[in-house]
């Protein structure tokens, strides 16, 4: 009797682990439904690979981040990026490259090459001239709330469909 009971425990556990291995499976199969990836080779001025550069992939519509760096090789990777436009820029020490745009699709890894340059040079090897501009907003400024009750009642005749609607509404318009 302890025997079949002891039996049966094992055949469950076995079971159950069995089904947590096969879930765990297929919920790592679907942590990339819907993603691409980037990879690329960075080198340097000189042509030679550039080892440990620092790689910022930015998707152009949510503005999500990722931060890498690359092999000894020059190399990088960066997989399971969800769909969608991303900026790709490489730098090391006073060095980079220029922003670079790629389209991320479902199930493809995108290839490309990017070559550092002195951060304060353009492609043709011309020193660049930096402008920053400053932009201050003012949010100390009380909001005018003087006309919501009158507002908030055209809406509320709105939702009742009441038939002074359009006469309020054009009052307040004008």
């Amino acid at each position: 009797m302890l025997q079949r009971l002891l039996r049966r425990q094992r055949v469950l556990s076995g079971s159950a682990l069995l089904l947590m291995l096969l879930f765990a499976q297929i919920t790592f199969a679907q942590s990339d439904a819907g993603a691409g990836g980037l990879r690329g080779e960075i080198s340097n001025a000189d042509g030679t690979a550039a080892a440990d550069a620092a790689i910022t992939v930015r998707n152009a519509e949510t503005g999500y981040v990722r931060e890498l760096h690359t092999d000894g090789r020059g190399q990088f990777d960066a997989q399971a990026l969800p769909v969608g436009r991303y900026f790709v820029q490489a730098s090391q020490g006073d060095f980079k490259t220029d922003e670079v745009e790629a389209i991320v699709t479902v199930g493809r890894s995108h290839t490309m090459t990017l070559a550092l340059k002195a951060a304060n040079q353009d492609v043709g090897g011309k020193e660049q001239t930096v402008q920053t501009q400053t932009m201050v907003m003012n949010t100390d400024s009380p909001i005018d709330t003087h006309d919501v009750s009158s507002s908030s009642s055209v809406i509320y005749d709105l939702l009742l469909l009441r038939p002074s609607v359009a006469a309020r509404s054009l009052i307040l318009c004008n």
